[in-house]
């Protein structure tokens, strides 16, 4: 008896060490998988936001060299006054469809899924029509009373057709892009808009319409996007425009349950947006139009590490989620640290070029009446890069079915960015303002990571990003000695940063930077992008 009792409990210790085994086994393959959809989708995500980033930049450098502060400024203010209108317009169902849109194509229901899509569309579209009548209404209220400025009455009243053709073009994308067509997502969301709006302000300044030349070429561009979405989705998915079957009580009770998720993301957005914009808003209050033009020379520039997290975090936050639903906690674990390393890696050195050589950027990019933004764009880029290395931890927080813990985090951060608005704007102007900006989104990405350590034990830190700081550092210094022995020009500059990034990158390998995943990853991504060599 005692031996048949031993021999059981050997077979069921060994039946464990071989279901837990099994279990590592099928995890750590699971993170190789998802790694490495990671990398090779985030390279295609990457081309699309790098495209629609030099078209963003490009638009906003024309602006700014062919017309004055003044103008670029008061561009930037109507941008975010309308960027709020759209936010309350489009009440979240935009995000609401990308969600419900999947769930019923699962299910097989398609009728559910046009009613969601046309009662969107509706309510959508009367919600910014009148959200576009109340700015026309109220543009020389909002012009005088808060930014003092006669000028800003007629881009408001221009902007506000903006309002209702963005707002119906995104409910319009999000059903392509709920189609999973990210082809045709990217190309008219990235670039499309970007490029039109860049051959249309050409085209009219070569006219000689002056500064109507910005409204026309804005609001002309997103109707032509507009207009080709509108036919795309209808091309290729006709059924949603056929009659429906369903009475009407079921179709407002389907929508209902598609708004009942959306309305909340409603605040989520206008939070992010005035988070976003309070610079610039009490800016225009407390300074002029200009002071806002040249502020927001500095602000695309920093914010253009921005890009390195949207690469990564369009394809990490629905593999982090399929995961989760399968409790592979520990996949979640490794893939958070990994790519928060990635961002961290990437944006390191563009961070310390623009530290070192803030005048360079403005003067390039903008010209050199913007050279005074200088401290702004160091102040600001410190902290997009704290903020894009943490952004990690949001999505995790996200993951976890959290939405008001990120509603209220946004709400905290905003809040304390409006207060060190008033204090330091009136005294150190858009230096100030930077100093804010910074600091909110400095506490926002602490809030973020402890928050995701409470929940679910994870930072996105890993060892091995002390060795990428070490080589960071050693290169800056390395750039630092050459630079006091040169004359500084753009050619002197432009060497200057190419071997930074050759010591940088050189460093990183010397000080084992780089650990197994990432070698696994690079070698599976030459092993594909040669395989396509052989092909071609």
């Amino acid at each position: 008896m005692y031996l048949i009792l031993i021999n059981i409990l050997h077979f069921i210790t060994n039946k464990n060490h071989s279901y837990l085994r099994l279990k590592m086994e099928n995890e750590n393959a699971e993170f190789d998988k998802d790694l490495k959809l990671i990398a090779k989708s985030s390279v295609v995500v990457f081309l699309g936001i790098l495209l629609s980033k030099v078209f963003t930049y490009v638009y906003r450098i024309i602006i700014a060299r062919e017309f004055s502060p003044a103008d670029y400024g008061l561009f930037t203010i109507s941008a975010m006054i309308t960027g709020w209108f759209i936010a309350l317009s489009n009440v979240g169902l935009n995000q609401g469809l990308a969600r419900y849109i999947p769930l019923f194509r699962g299910k097989n229901q398609p009728e559910k899924i046009k009613s969601s899509c046309r009662y969107s569309f509706a309510l959508t579209a009367i919600a910014s029509t009148i959200s576009a009548i109340l700015l026309f209404i109220f543009a020389e209220t909002i012009s005088i009373n808060f930014f003092h400025d006669n000028s800003l009455i007629t881009f408001l009243k221009f902007f506000a057709i903006v309002i209702p053709l963005t707002v119906i073009l995104e409910i319009i994308l999000s059903v392509v892009l709920a189609y999973e067509e990210v082809g045709w997502y990217s190309f008219i969301h990235k670039i499309l808009i970007g490029f039109l709006k860049i051959v249309l302000l050409i085209a009219f300044i070569a006219i000689g319409f002056s500064v109507s030349s910005i409204f026309f070429s804005f609001i002309l561009s997103l109707f032509i996007a507009l207009v080709i979405s509108f036919f795309l989705v209808k091309y290729k998915f006709p059924y949603l425009f056929t009659k429906d079957d369903k009475s009407n009580w079921k179709k407002e009770k389907i929508f209902g349950e598609v708004f009942s998720y959306s309305w909340p993301l409603l605040f989520y957005g206008i939070t992010w947006s005035v988070f976003h914009w309070t610079d610039s808003f009490l800016l225009g209050y407390f300074a002029t139009a200009a002071d806002v033009g040249i502020y927001n020379a500095a602000v695309p520039i920093a914010f253009i590490m921005t890009a390195t997290t949207q690469t990564f975090m369009q394809i990490f936050f629905p593999v982090i989620n399929r995961e989760h639903a399968k409790n592979n906690n520990k996949t979640v674990k490794q893939l958070s640290q990994q790519v928060g390393k990635w961002i961290f890696m990437i944006n390191l050195p563009i961070l310390l070029l623009l530290v070192l050589f803030p005048e360079a950027f403005l003067n390039i990019l903008f010209g050199h009446e913007y050279i005074s933004a200088k401290s702004s764009l160091i102040f600001l880029s410190i902290g997009t890069l704290f903020f894009s290395v943490f952004n990690v931890s949001n999505s995790l927080i996200a993951m976890g079915g959290k939405s008001k813990t990120v509603l209220f985090d946004v709400l905290a951060a905003s809040a304390l960015n409006i207060i060190l608005n008033i204090l330091l704007i009136p005294s150190y102007g858009i230096t100030g303002a930077a100093i804010a900006t910074m600091i909110s989104l400095i506490t926002l990405g602490v809030i973020f990571s402890v928050q995701s350590m409470i929940y679910f034990s994870i930072i996105p830190i890993r060892r091995k990003m002390a060795n990428i700081g070490l080589a960071a550092i050693i290169s800056t210094l390395l750039l630092l000695y050459i630079k006091s022995m040169m004359p500084i020009n753009y050619l002197s500059m432009f060497v200057l940063a190419l071997f930074f990034l050759v010591s940088y990158i050189f460093l990183v390998f010397l000080f084992k930077g780089l650990d197994k995943n990432d070698i696994m990853v690079a070698k599976s991504m030459l092993k594909k992008l040669k395989g396509r060599t052989k092909t071609s």
